[in-house]
């Protein structure tokens, strides 16, 4: 990913954060964490629903040993994701193994794996 392209992006419609969760995400995977979290700010100070935006910036904040911040982030992100769509494998996603450890991480994860009280109810419903 060209980080300048993206830059110009974002600067092209300020308004929205998707430019923004992109370059976040480029910054990851470029291991440049302090970027990639600021950037994640970014976005999140432009649409503060965006689940993304967390994910991105949870996965900056456990690189930078910083977990206690990176577990605020990471919860956000999954109760702004109604769909869960990155939560399939929290476990093996290389940005948060920092966290691993945690039992609060571990917890988060239990968590997701286990069917809400909601999709319980869809269930039973049928």
């Amino acid at each position: 990913m060209n980080v300048e392209l993206l830059r110009v992006a974002a600067a092209l419609d300020p308004k929205s954060a998707e430019p923004h969760v992109v370059i976040a995400e480029a910054h990851r995977k470029l291991h440049n964490w302090p970027a990639a979290l600021k950037v994640a700010d970014t976005a999140i100070s432009i649409a503060a629903d965006n689940a993304d935006a967390y994910f991105h910036k949870a996965c900056a904040l456990a690189q930078l040993r910083r977990p206690a911040e990176a577990i605020a982030a990471l919860k956000k992100a999954i109760e702004l994701d109604e769909d869960l769509t990155f939560t399939d494998d929290l476990e093996a996603e290389p940005d948060l193994k920092p966290l691993a450890a945690l039992p609060a991480f571990r917890k988060i994860v239990q968590d997701t794996k286990q069917p809400s009280q909601e999709e319980l109810k869809k269930k039973n419903d049928k």
